[in-house]
Formats: C-alpha cells, structure tokens, sequence
C-alpha cells in the first residue's frame, strides 16, 4: 500500500511540471546545445565555461556545489 501511495504521488508530482521554453532564447532550441549552465533569481542563467572556473555571478567556486542531473 505504501509503494502505490508513493507511486501514486510521483506520478502526480511529475506530471504538474512541465519544461520552461521562455527561459532561453529560441536559438537555442533550434540547433543541438549541451552543457552546464548556473541559474540564479528571475531566471537568469549563464553557460559554464573557462571563463566561469574561477566564479561568476551564480557559481562561487570556494562553496560546495551539488550538480543535479536529470534525464529521460
């Protein structure tokens, strides 16, 4: 009973969100891009780079970091 109720939630849980396409320009969705970006408040973002290694405005090298990876 307790794994059904679980799964009864799960599937509730995932079906109420759906993927943001306003958050980044169309561009992006019109040809293959991958990689890391750091989000912060309003939805701003930036790509991780070479150029975001020693921080950047979302991403502060000096505290620990959880990556979190979804997939298919």
């Amino acid at each position: 009973m307790k794994k059904l109720f679980l799964f009864a939630l799960a599937m509730c849980v995932s079906a109420s969100t759906f993927a943001r396409t306003d958050v980044f320009p169309s561009s992006t969705y019109n040809q293959l891009n991958y990689g890391l970006y750091w989000f912060g408040a309003n939805n701003q973002y930036e790509k991780a780079s070479s150029a975001t290694s020693q921080g950047s405005q979302f991403f502060d090298p000096t505290h620990p970091t959880l990556i979190f990876i979804h997939g298919w």
